[in-house]
Formats: C-alpha cells, structure tokens, sequence
C-alpha cells in the first residue's frame, strides 16, 4: 500500500475546525512507508509531520507501516501508544496492486479526504514522530488487491478516536467505523518507481472508474 496526501488547508478546516498546524501539510502523490506523512494527534489535537512507519522510541524494531485492527490494542508493540498517542493520517487516497500488479488508486467517493486511524511514538534521538495505520480485512470487492485495507473513520467521529481514553470505547469506535464508498481506477506504473512523484499519478490511464 502507498498513500497521496494533496490536501489543502481549507479541506482540513472544513472537517476538523480550527486545528492547529504544528507543521507545513505533506504534499505528496507518493507516498511509501519510511516516508512524511501527516497526521492529527491526541492529547493536544495537533496536525504534525510523521515518518510513516512505527518504531518505538529507545528500539532498534523495524519501522512498521501497518497493523491489524484486531491486535492493534493487544500486541506489546503498540499497546501503550493505543492508550494516549493516537492519531489520524490525513491522505487523499491509497494506491493498491492487483495480482498482475498493476497499480490502482482508491479515493473517497464523496468526502474529500481520508481519515486513517493509527498510533504514533516519538523518537528522541531523531526528535520525529513515527506512526503506524490501522487496517482491516478487505471488503470482497478489494480482496483481489490486498487481503487488507485502511480502516477510515467517518467525519462525524473524528474527535471520539482523538479525545477519548477508554481502551473498551476506543476498540469499539474502530469496530464500528463503516465501510467508507470508495471510488477505483487504474494510475501508470511509474507509481512503483521510488522518488517518482507527479500529479500524472492521479490520472486515470485506460481504464474508466468504477463504484463499489
């Protein structure tokens, strides 16, 4: 999975209020784990640059992009961070490979940006945040391109996965997020080339869009 973050201001307003910007908006068409992202944080409800990629501060653990939803609150890994450094990553949309591995992207049919779920650690070495997205088992229509997907929380509930403190209520919000109406098509096989990063990549090549 990679992920596109062309996000405006204004977008983000719209949605969140008058959230504070810690730092400048990524903007990316391209964006692979080990890479910026940004991401809306608990506690202090601030937008803040990431690495995308999970490393618990004080390890040498490798940068984890993605964890399940399922465990996310169980495994050691992430445990504590599910408790107090949850975010949400803020993307346009996601790239997925079919099993030919051609590149396709997913963007929402009608909100005008994604909102991720994950969990963040700050690194005091490097003085960067890293974080991790929350996946789920993929809707049948997505099967053929990953066994999983981002889980994407509704505008109406953005602020009960920041503000809320409860272990029981936070996995209860994840397990009631709903599938969001997602919108396909086919983008150029240049996506797969590291570094590359045009606008070419949210245009459709041959293939017209479908609704599912």
């Amino acid at each position: 999975m990679r992920l596109s973050s062309i996000l405006q201001r204004e977008d983000l307003v719209k949605v969140l209020g008058g959230i504070e910007l810690n730092a400048s908006l990524v903007r990316s068409y391209n964006i692979q784990p080990g890479e910026s992202i940004s991401m809306l944080t608990s506690g202090k409800g601030t937008i803040e640059r990431s690495t995308w990629g999970f490393r618990r501060s004080g390890t040498r653990a490798l940068d984890i992009p993605v964890v399940e939803q399922t465990n996310v609150h169980t495994k050691p890994t992430f445990r504590m961070s599910f408790r107090t450094r949850r975010c949400l990553i803020l993307v346009d949309s996601f790239y997925l490979q079919d099993q030919d591995k051609i590149p396709y992207r997913f963007l929402p049919v009608k909100d005008s940006f994604l909102m991720i779920p994950g969990v963040y650690d700050y690194d005091e070495v490097s003085n960067e945040f890293n974080c991790c997205a929350i996946v789920r088992k993929s809707r049948h229509t997505i099967e053929k391109f990953s066994s999983v997907e981002p889980v994407c929380m509704e505008y109406n509930r953005w602020s009960e996965w920041i503000v809320e403190e409860k272990v029981e209520n936070l996995i209860e919000i994840l397990n009631k997020t709903s599938l969001q109406p997602l919108e396909k098509y086919r983008v150029t096989n240049k996506l797969l080339i590291r570094g590359f990063n045009k606008a070419i990549l949210h245009q459709p090549t041959t293939i017209m869009p479908s609704l599912f």
